[in-house]
């Protein structure tokens, strides 16, 4: 008799009796609590306005010291350059975080999945959910 899965990917498995997550396996009937967090991005947000603020002086003493001739702005070139980057870096960070889905059993051990796509946490969050209603 083969078992109807609720979700199967990779080490991942949910069936109506058994979530199998590597080499772990955990009773359904045991799962206490499943939930999705989200990483704080708050620090990231800050990281790139402060490299945007580099940025934009770096690009302002360029431009004075071209029109005053005092130098080539070669230095504050490649600076203003880099920041920008990694302030780049920095936003797309700071717009795509980090879903950390847990689900823990009645015996107090837990498993995180950690994930920068809230719909993968999102469908195995349902599966278990799913699988713990059909268990009756």
């Amino acid at each position: 008799m083969s078992e109807e899965y609720f979700y199967k990917q990779g080490q991942i498995s949910v069936t109506k009796t058994l979530i199998r997550y590597g080499d772990s396996s955990f009773a359904t009937a045991n799962v206490d609590c499943v939930s999705i967090g989200e990483q704080n991005t708050q620090t990231y947000w800050i990281i790139a306005i402060v490299l945007f603020v580099v940025a934009a002086v770096s690009a302002i003493t360029v431009g004075v010291e071209i029109y005053s001739h005092t130098g080539d702005g070669s230095n504050e070139t490649i600076a203003s350059i880099l920041s920008l980057f990694i302030g780049c870096i920095f936003v797309y960070l700071a717009t795509h975080p980090k879903y950390y889905f847990r689900f823990r059993s009645c015996s107090g051990e837990s498993r995180v999945l950690v994930s920068r796509d809230y719909a993968v946490a999102g469908i195995l969050k349902r599966a278990i959910e799913q699988a713990i209603i059909a268990r009756g």
